[in-house]
């Protein structure tokens, strides 16, 4: 209980920062029902061939609903400059595919583990 008054203040810092997040910001929402099976989320890049998704989006933060069968969904918040810096590693070494309506979106695909650990 050394660092009691410390690791109290980190935890009460911790929880401004993100009620300041939550209702001070401009937050982009996906649901994503695959990841937790795959242990990835697709990220949007474009949209019949033009820019979209993480490239046009003006959030500060995304927050990525992670829809878990039976279960809670898990919810993981990430500042939009660090998941376009994440995403675009992905996009140089061709980890992008066709989803979306129509298959008309090309996505980057990002694991789960690497948006954590960044």
């Amino acid at each position: 209980a050394e660092n009691f008054d410390i690791d109290l203040c980190t935890g009460l810092n911790g929880e401004v920062q993100a009620l300041d997040i939550l209702q001070g910001s401009k937050i982009e929402v996906k649901t994503d029902f695959k990841a937790y099976k795959t242990g990835n989320i697709a990220i949007e890049i474009e949209s019949f061939g033009k820019p979209s998704g993480l490239q046009t989006s003006e959030a500060e933060w995304w927050l990525f609903n992670i829809r878990i069968p039976k279960s809670e969904p898990m919810l993981l918040i990430i500042s939009r400059q660090r998941l376009k810096e994440i995403a675009s590693r992905y996009i140089l070494q061709g980890k992008t595919c066709m989803g979306g309506d129509k298959m008309a979106s090309k996505l980057v695909i990002v694991p789960i583990s690497d948006i954590i650990v960044g």
